[in-house]
């Protein structure tokens, strides 16, 4: 995780086509996300972003895929955010 001005850069590894959406643990030194849309026509990005935009309690335009949108591996943006306040936010998410 990592600041940019006023926006939170996550590198996230995502895993397409679940059984549900949601944070499950760490992955080469990413979080690895499960999200139930399959990779076609932009949809899992898609899913992912409005996933973290409502664990974060932002608007879904605040959530961008910055790198990696055809990849498993992808840096996601999070605008307006705070890295200590995103990492408190998703930490409960592990445990689930």
């Amino acid at each position: 995780m990592e600041s940019r001005g006023d926006a939170v850069r996550l590198k996230v590894w995502i895993q397409p086509k679940a059984d549900r959406t949601g944070l499950v643990g760490e992955y080469d030194d990413r979080l690895k996300i499960k999200v139930k849309s399959p990779p076609l026509d932009d949809r899992a990005n898609r899913e992912l972003c409005r996933w973290v935009a409502k664990e974060l309690g932002v608007s879904a335009g605040s959530v961008k895929v910055r790198f990696g949108s055809t990849d498993r591996r992808k840096v996601i943006e999070v605008v307006g955010a705070d890295p200590s306040w995103v990492r408190e936010k998703l930490t409960p998410s592990l445990s689930e």
